[in-house]
């Protein structure tokens, strides 16, 4: 759940600017109405719900020859807030201009992307929670032609895992390893990092100067700023000019309701942005091997291993 709260002084004074003396096109068929005060977009009650959003507005105390001598409904408890009404707004603004593109990542694409004939041959270092779930998702990619072709976990139960995974969602061939380096010569196209997140700096730094294949490594990054800093240097060092691909998994980006959020939020549409409160609703741990989320020097504290999902 994402709390946004905004200067409500610039939100209040555009919209009325916006709405100081509109066109009350109401027909006797529609008998909502709308009183807009600096609080609150309170909404009468109506036969049938139009097609769709309706912001039409009639201003307070006044009537339109439709309305004339017609006795105004008392406001229900339903209420929008004007965050509410912007964002209602918005999606309306959305809806009409279908091919516009989203400021952070949200492409609107005509027709489905292009994949090579023969797929992606995929290898993923790390066979947790995470690494089996790349595995359970990849199945979905076979009907392209991608397939995963080896995984590397240092934990025999993690091995034994992955094992019944691949075979399950039908990777049988794929080699089962205990050392992520041997997956470096394994023939894959696109790298996985899916190890505990105070594996990962080492991992890239001996990864990345190879140069030869997609990644994708799990959020967080890394676990210190310096170290975050080490493999972005690596980056714009070998995969700044190259054809291949290094990206962090940071799926929020691509949901369309954060994609809106952070637009809507930049926009300064609403105005400063004063406080953000995030609540998250799950449970607090998940189960790891050997329990490496639950202690700071592994997974870089707090702020790291649990806000990396929103910042």
């Amino acid at each position: 759940t994402f709390v946004l709260l905004a200067s409500s002084q610039k939100s209040s004074e555009s919209l009325h600017a916006q709405h100081k003396r509109p066109h009350c096109t109401q027909t006797r068929a529609d008998l909502s109405y709308c009183k807009l005060t600096t609080a609150k977009l309170r909404c009468g009650p109506k036969k049938r719900a139009p097609k769709a959003l309706s912001h039409r507005l009639l201003p307070q105390g006044k009537h339109s020859a439709t309305h004339a001598g017609r006795r105004r409904h008392a406001p229900t408890k339903a209420t929008m807030t004007l965050l509410d009404h912007a964002r209602a707004q918005e999606r309306d603004d959305a809806a009409a201009s279908h091919e516009k593109d989203a400021k952070h990542g949200l492409l609107v694409q005509k027709k489905p992307p292009q994949y090579p004939q023969d797929g992606l041959k995929f290898a993923i270092a790390g066979t947790g929670a995470m690494g089996l779930e790349h595995i359970r998702n990849i199945s979905l990619l076979r009907e392209r032609g991608s397939t995963i072709v080896a995984v590397a976990d240092s934990d025999q139960r993690a091995r034994k895992e992955a094992r019944a995974e691949l075979d399950k969602w039908g990777f049988p061939q794929a080699k089962v390893m205990s050392d992520w380096h041997s997956l470096f010569d394994c023939g894959c196209d696109a790298f996985i990092v899916a190890t505990p997140n105070y594996q990962h700096h080492e991992l890239l730094v001996e990864l990345l100067p190879l140069a030869k294949m997609h990644v994708l490594c799990e959020k967080p990054l890394c676990t210190t700023i310096q170290d975050c800093l080490d493999v972005e240097a690596l980056v714009k060092e070998h995969y700044a000019q190259s054809d291949y691909m290094f990206m962090v998994g940071m799926e929020y980006r691509w949901m369309p309701p954060i994609a809106k959020l952070v637009e809507t939020v930049d926009s300064n549409v609403l105005g400063t942005t004063k406080m953000v409160a995030i609540r998250e609703h799950r449970f607090p741990f998940l189960h790891k091997v050997a329990y490496w989320n639950r202690f700071n020097k592994w997974t870089g504290g707090t702020l790291v291993e649990k806000a990396c999902h929103f910042f």
